[in-house]
């Protein structure tokens, strides 16, 4: 029943995201959709120029998250789309690699 509910949960997420979590488990894949939200309200949907400091600090810990729940490589998946399209795009967008 597990690996039933872990391919069902990593099939929601590639569906969804185009990625698959790290290990199936119900808290990864909740994290995946719950910080993903985070970060769209934080930066409105992408449309904000500029974070404040505390946004930043916020948006830092939601990215982290949601970086530990998404698997760095899946032999399923040559391009984690929501690595490259979401993560990638913000830490670029919002300069957070070196903050």
């Amino acid at each position: 029943m597990k690996n039933l509910f872990k391919r069902v949960g990593n099939i929601f997420l590639v569906g969804k995201y185009g990625a698959i979590c790290l290990t199936g488990k119900i808290d990864e894949i909740v994290a995946i959709d719950l910080f993903k939200y985070v970060i769209s309200f934080l930066t409105e949907d992408f449309s904000l120029d500029i974070l404040d400091k505390e946004t930043r600090k916020i948006l830092h810990i939601a990215l982290r998250q949601l970086n530990n729940s998404v698997a760095l490589e899946h032999p399923l998946l040559p391009k984690q789309l929501i690595r490259q399209r979401f993560i990638e795009r913000l830490i670029k967008q919002y300069d957070l690699s070196v903050k």
